[in-house]
């Protein structure tokens, strides 16, 4: 996948700018688009990300596009990137510690091996 255009903005600050020129709270976000306020937070935050169906359904615009008044693809395309931003990261993240399990017990296999065969000899 090629990089992400550095020209389109992080979702999180994108949301939070729209709904402050709607003169949205969170918690009016959060009705109109039924959903808690907690959950607006996050996604303004960036520690969780709106569905696909909040940005876009079948006839186009999805709720959230329609609440702040901008395009759905503008929304799609920062989900996006920082949905690739997300995958980049974790790459650094992975959990390492069931790879360590599985050479420990590799080792412990390989050694028990090895104390077998000098039995023998």
């Amino acid at each position: 996948m090629p990089p992400a255009s550095t020209d389109t903005p992080e979702l999180g600050p994108l949301l939070r700018r729209a709904r402050l020129r709607q003169a949205l709270t969170e918690q009016a976000l959060a009705d109109l688009l039924k959903t808690s306020r907690r959950t607006i937070i996050r996604w303004e935050l960036g520690q969780a990300l709106p569905s696909v169906e909040a940005i876009r359904n079948g006839d186009g615009a999805g709720p959230l596009p329609r609440a702040l008044g901008i395009g759905w693809q503008r929304i799609a395309k920062a989900r996006a990137r920082d949905l690739e931003r997300r995958r980049q990261h974790n790459l650094l993240d992975l959990p390492w510690p069931p790879v360590g399990i599985v050479l420990l017990t590799l080792a412990m296999y390989l050694l028990a091996t090895c104390d077998a065969i000098t039995d023998l000899l």
